[in-house]
């Protein structure tokens, strides 16, 4: 199980990086601290929120209010992940 939750935070945390566009090729991603620092995590919200025009972003507004950094690193990866895939419908009628 402890391998299963690696690899997911692994790959999550490599979906936020190229989302950010930094260049995780020579860095562990499990090493990027998205899902336990703010101050890392932060600049993906603000980055989601700068897409407004086109995607809605309240659950992840939403999720910033609740301060808990564990449910905002979840809507962030599902924002993405969304975003990536062109089906922000998807995302915004759940």
């Amino acid at each position: 199980m402890m391998y299963t939750k690696y690899y997911i935070q692994m790959n999550n945390n490599k979906l936020i990086a190229e989302f950010m566009g930094i260049d995780y090729v020579n860095v562990d991603a499990y090493q990027l601290p998205y899902n336990k620092d703010w101050n890392w995590l932060m600049p993906v919200v603000e980055k989601c929120v700068g897409l407004y025009e086109h995607y809605e972003v309240k659950r992840i507004a939403d999720a910033v209010m609740t301060f808990d950094i564990n449910t905002t690193y979840a809507e962030v990866v599902e924002f993405i992940k969304e975003y990536n895939d062109g089906c922000h419908q998807t995302y915004n009628d759940r």
